[in-house]
């Protein structure tokens, strides 16, 4: 005959709960670590290209204001103290100085590529001081959404950069294409 004591139920009843909590943890993997879609390699690749060649074309893309680079505006722009007025570059009448004419022509850009593809973006440039964009310089900041630091949230993005030599400084010019995540 065996004697039940009550260790032993409390062995099987310890046993059943730790039996429980893997259960639990397993299903908690297969939910949200094996049936969360996957980026496939060739769209990582894609928005990577996307992202690095926009950002080239845009930067390298030469202008009316005086046959300059959009490179060279957006130095001009941001390389200016806070305050005082850029250049107006012999821009086509009605700009008023070379941020204006920058920012029109990058916003054509994206309305021509991104916002047809309905990807959100985010696109600064600026002056960097130690690591961070110098406030005391002008910043270039446009993005899919009016608010700039909501266009991307919740979304992958793919993110590119390049740094430009000014007067001022280096430049930094980033552009963020994001996608939904599914």
């Amino acid at each position: 005959m065996v004697k039940k004591t009550k260790r032993g139920q409390f062995e099987i009843m310890g046993l059943a709960i730790v039996v429980i909590l893997m259960i639990l943890g397993m299903l908690f993997v297969v939910r949200f670590v094996l049936l969360k879609p996957q980026t496939t390699i060739k769209q990582s690749y894609a928005d990577t290209v996307l992202a690095a060649n926009l950002k080239n074309s845009i930067l390298l893309f030469t202008t009316q204001c005086g046959e300059l680079r959009v490179q060279d505006l957006l130095a001009d722009c941001v390389q200016t103290p806070l305050g005082q007025s850029p250049q107006t570059n012999n821009c086509p009448p009605g700009f008023t100085n070379s941020c204006d004419y920058s920012q029109q022509r990058i916003q054509e850009i994206f309305d021509a590529t991104l916002e047809v593809a309905n990807r959100n973006y985010r696109f600064e440039a600026c002056i960097i001081k130690n690591r961070l964009c110098d406030p005391q310089r002008g910043i270039i900041r446009m993005a899919s959404d009016s608010d700039y630091n909501k266009a991307c949230e919740g979304q992958e993005i793919e993110s590119k950069f390049s740094p430009v030599q000014t007067r001022a400084g280096i430049m930094k010019v980033t552009l963020q294409v994001c996608r939904d995540v599914i």
